[in-house]
């Protein structure tokens, strides 16, 4: 009777220990997160004063050349995910050839300078991940522009027609309209700030509270059983970063967190959510083409699946 006592008054502790844990781990997430997201806020002020058409300019020599000038330009342009398909694809009606377009939605979120910050952070104890992610990140920009081009060598795919551009999406891809005043300006970009701050938060909030359930309420013997193996751990990651669909700005605090995780699948998690998740896909099928959407869906998970093998392979 006594142990069964014992047991009793057990199970309550270690509730209250996994409580404690989620918690501290929840919090500590967001604590680390948020600089980040205000940062990238910050740009979407900023980027009120920035004259969309600029991009086209940019890349109208060779496509090639303006594939690698796209990917390059992804650690320069502070933009997220969510703001940069909707510019990408509408600079693509008026334009731009589609290959560059497509480069630029997956270079931008997965290069920019603030996904460089946060990762440098998350990611300060083992400095190689840093390197790998951005020269990785840079190759699959590079490749899905290439790929892409080689399927228009034709002009089929980017004669396909655009859908309707949504009339909802992120504040900061709203074209505005020509001739505004300084003070339009400002508060144009103040109302593209709160509004992409609270809409990015909601997303690191939830994927942080995943995170943080599954470090204190799943096994450890689970955890480091799907971790220490590739085969499992890699395509676990890509799922978990799909769903997840947070915000590539501060992306990297997730999978840094995730002890037990083999180097390849945490990159994994990192390259594709950027180019490809859950809100990602919507988005691509509303913006794009729906062929060239549906490349994208098959594209990019294939090369990050062989960039994750790759590095399995050599680390």
């Amino acid at each position: 009777m006594w142990a069964g006592e014992e047991r009793g008054r057990a199970e309550p502790a270690d509730d209250l220990e996994q409580l404690s844990e989620f918690r501290l781990f929840f919090v500590g997430l967001i604590v680390e997160t948020t600089p980040f997201i205000a940062v990238a806020s910050l740009m979407a002020f900023i980027f009120a004063f920035v004259p969309q058409d600029a991009f086209r300019r940019l890349f109208s020599g060779n496509k090639i050349v303006s594939i690698f000038i796209a990917a390059a330009a992804g650690f320069v342009i502070p933009l997220c995910e969510c703001s940069i398909v909707p510019i990408a694809a509408r600079l693509a009606r008026r334009g731009l050839p589609l290959p560059v377009a497509v480069t630029l939605m997956v270079a931008v979120p997965s290069l920019s300078p603030i996904v460089v910050a946060s990762t440098s952070v998350a990611f300060s104890s083992a400095p190689h991940i840093i390197h790998i992610r951005f020269a990785a990140g840079f190759i699959l920009a590079v490749a899905t522009g290439l790929i892409f081009l080689f399927l228009d060598r034709d002009g089929k795919l980017s004669a396909q027609p655009f859908p309707d551009e949504p009339e909802r999406m992120c504040d900061c891809a709203v074209e505005k309209p020509g001739g505004l005043s300084f003070e339009e300006k400002v508060k144009a970009g103040l109302d593209d700030a709160a509004g992409d701050f609270t809409r990015m938060m909601v997303y690191i909030v939830a994927a942080s509270a995943i995170a943080a359930a599954i470090k204190s309420l799943v096994p450890a013997d689970i955890v480091s059983a799907v971790g220490g193996n590739s085969i499992v751990s890699v395509p676990a990651m890509m799922l978990f970063s799909f769903i997840l669909s947070t915000c590539s700005d501060a992306d990297a605090f997730i999978p840094a967190a995730m002890i037990g995780f083999s180097a390849a699948s945490k990159l994994s998690f990192m390259l594709l959510g950027p180019a490809l998740d859950l809100k990602l896909s919507i988005m691509h099928f509303s913006f794009l083409p729906r062929r060239a959407a549906v490349i994208l869906i098959i594209v990019i998970p294939a090369l990050v699946l062989a960039a994750s093998i790759v590095v399995s392979l050599t680390t």
